[in-house]
């Protein structure tokens, strides 16, 4: 029989299981990280995985399509090239961590997820052997506070539309916009002062690290269209702070 198709014993392949599990714990207790109330694997400790088994993973086929970047992982041997495992990967236009960061970097996430998941097909065995108390979904795929706390909040899904909005061009309600950071966080724009609301149409920007600003700017666009003929909104004096965004002048 071929070597390529042949397949081992059970009890062969919990023991080669086991030897890579003792060789590669300590490097993939240190890649696990904590999100939420579970631990996770990230990509490069599923990669050591795949190496210790004698294989190598790789991502192929990325490709822009409706929604977002899809990307195709596999894990070959090593020794004659053959793919074990294959799994999708993607990275979605929805995602308010993801949608404002540039293309490449929605790119390459869309193949970490991929090797990642390719990895976890073939080797999800041999992580559970290691410690059964960290889980076997990749960390790539999990949002930072866990999953508890996306699916425990209706403020995912007001940020999730909002980022999209912005991306899409739909009009918002600009005065439920939220601000996001500095001295008025938590407050809508519909509760500020018309000097409040110019200086922000004029001085603010958004900033990846809050997904919020995004649907932020969009609102005060839409703000700006909606009561610039207004005459409660004209000759408002602004001032011009200069500041970080944490430090607006009122």
């Amino acid at each position: 029989m071929n070597d390529e198709l042949a397949v081992q014993s059970p009890s062969w392949q919990i023991s080669r299981a086991n030897e890579v599990a003792s060789a590669t714990a300590q490097i993939v207790k240190a890649r696990t990280i904590k999100l939420g109330k579970e631990q996770y694997l990230k990509n490069d400790g599923w990669l050591s995985l795949a190496v210790a088994h004698g294989c190598v993973a790789s991502a192929r086929d990325v490709q822009k399509i409706e929604g977002g970047f899809r990307a195709i992982g596999e894990v070959k041997r090593i020794d004659n090239g053959v793919v074990i495992a294959t799994a999708e990967g993607f990275c979605g236009d929805d995602e308010p961590n993801w949608v404002t960061k540039p293309e490449y970097a929605r790119r390459s996430m869309a193949q970490t997820r991929a090797t990642s998941k390719a990895c976890k097909t073939a080797f999800a065995h041999c992580l559970l052997l290691i410690d059964p108390t960290i889980s076997t979904t990749p960390a790539d795929e999990v949002p930072a506070g866990g999953f508890e706390q996306e699916l425990n909040t209706h403020k995912y899904e007001e940020k999730r539309v909002a980022v999209v909005g912005h991306v899409q061009g739909e009009r918002t309600d600009w005065k439920s916009a939220v601000i996001p950071i500095g001295k008025n966080k938590g407050k809508t724009l519909g509760e500020l002062s018309p000097k409040q609301i110019t200086w922000y149409f004029e001085e603010y920007q958004p900033n990846p690290k809050y997904p919020d600003s995004m649907g932020l700017r969009k609102a005060l666009d839409d703000w700006f269209s909606e009561t610039s003929g207004n005459a409660q909104w004209k000759n408002v004096e602004v001032v011009k702070s200069g500041q970080e965004e944490d430090q607006i002048p009122f």
